[in-house]
């Protein structure tokens, strides 16, 4: 019984600290650094000086500088018919914040910290997160953006540091959706180049200015490559903002180069469509006298070919515009198109029938001769018109057999010159279209190195 009172004594007194850990532990900062797993808790009362405003702009040097980074992890959707692109990055923002500086004394004069750890405090105090509520930050934001979001599990993503000089370092893994005006003129060669802009809000840049982190910038995490383009990165600069009353907004801007992958639409496109136009010419081959089977292969090609690019069109973005696509498939319709109108006129000459030669007849000279012939006690006259020539009518032409008419001739020089000229002109226009398509789009002039400097 003894033993019995003694356990529950014990029970309620580790009931009791463990209360007491957890309220002490709700609201704390954790200090550390590269490779330091020093934690210090501490009340969030304790943090802020007292005389501090967070909608007063800091009196630091003018302007102020307000420095960016930017690391992508992922180019995760491309929508062509939304044209927006989703991006999945690390964004570090760093300021300075002068009346902070006693809470970097205070926290670096703690009695727990080694002389070790306080050389490792003149680097930089981790804070917990939702500090930054409480402090003055830089009203920046994304221009276009459609939507953003954090991953989380348990908290959002992110980290709040200060520095000995009271610089801050806010940074946080967010994923924006971000609008991207494309041009699909030079689709599938087309490249896209989607601007990710970050700009000051309410303070322009006599007061702030925004800047890239030195050797950082924007960059990836690791080489990238989504199944249908190739990405790069480019533009990566500052630029200003006007508005039309005149203030002047700083801004730095990142492009994310959508180079498109040619391969898919040469395997499921355009070499298709080539074997298909050289189908029709085989045509050629067949006798023009077997109507229904040179028939059946060109009017097979055509419907086949227009049976595959209205499903092409189908997964295509809807534009006004001509693409270069739509040009291919235009042209290839067309070379077959112009075999069957080749043996259409073909049977059409065969079937004509030659006119008959004019004959000329010919209207001989008569001479009246009268005869007397006496019947009984009669003598009867009559009259009789002897020709002088006799016209014979001109036999139609002879034509002997297995000898061929003019129309055939006709036929067959019109076959055989078909058969050269239209494959020629497709060819030509193949060593137009290609240097075209890939000059004019400067598909071989956009750098896909996909590699990336964390």
């Amino acid at each position: 019984m003894k033993e019995q009172w003694k356990l529950e004594v014990l029970l309620i007194y580790f009931n009791f600290l463990t209360i007491i850990f957890i309220n002490f532990g709700s609201g704390f900062i954790t200090t550390g650094s590269i490779g330091s797993n020093l934690r210090e808790r501490r009340s969030i009362k304790n943090i802020i000086p007292e005389d501090y405003d967070i909608n007063v702009f800091p009196p630091n040097e003018m302007p102020m500088k307000v420095s960016y980074s930017a690391l992508v992890m992922g180019v995760e959707d491309i929508r062509e018919i939304e044209e927006d692109i989703s991006i999945e990055m690390n964004i570090r923002i760093s300021w300075k914040d002068s009346r902070l500086a006693p809470l970097v004394r205070s926290l670096q004069n703690l009695s727990t910290v080694t002389t070790m750890s306080k050389r490792r405090l003149q680097q930089y105090i981790l804070l917990q997160p939702s500090i930054i509520n409480q402090i003055w930050v830089p009203d920046v934001y994304i221009d276009h953006l459609k939507d953003v979001d954090q991953p989380a599990v348990l908290s959002k993503p992110s980290s709040l540091r200060i520095h000995s000089d009271c610089t801050l370092r806010y940074s946080t893994r967010v994923t924006i959706i971000v609008s991207c005006p494309m041009d699909f003129h030079y689709y599938p060669a087309d490249i896209q180049r989607c601007d990710v802009e970050l700009k000051s809000y309410g303070y322009t840049e006599d007061k702030m200015i925004l800047n890239w982190r030195d050797t950082f910038g924007a960059n990836f995490a690791y080489p990238m490559e989504p199944h249908n383009y190739y990405l790069s990165l480019g533009n990566l600069n500052k630029f200003r903002s006007e508005t039309l009353t005149g203030r002047k907004y700083s801004g730095l801007r990142f492009t994310v180069v959508l180079q498109r992958k040619l391969s898919f639409h040469i395997i499921q496109t355009f070499l298709p469509s080539i074997l298909l136009v050289i189908v029709s010419w085989l045509s050629f081959l067949i006798n023009i006298d077997t109507v229904p089977a040179r028939t059946a292969v060109i009017m097979t090609c055509l419907l086949t070919l227009i049976s595959m690019f209205s499903s092409v069109r189908q997964s295509t973005p809807n534009v006004s515009y001509v693409k270069a696509l739509d040009i291919w498939m235009v042209v290839c319709v067309f070379f077959v198109f112009s075999t069957l109108v080749e043996f259409t006129v073909a049977l059409k000459i065969k079937g004509m029938k030659l006119k008959p030669r004019k004959t000329l007849h010919l209207i001989p000279k008569s001479t009246l001769i009268v005869e007397e012939v006496e019947v009984g006690n009669e003598l009867i006259s009559t009259k009789v018109m002897v020709p002088e020539e006799k016209s014979l009518p001109i036999p139609p032409p002879f034509t002997p057999p297995n000898v061929r008419t003019r129309n055939e001739e006709i036929v067959e020089t019109m076959e055989t010159v078909s058969s050269l000229v239209i494959p020629l002109v497709f060819i030509l226009f193949n060593c137009i279209y290609w240097p075209w398509l890939i000059f004019s789009s400067e598909y071989l002039e956009v750098e896909t190195d996909r590699k990336s400097v964390v």
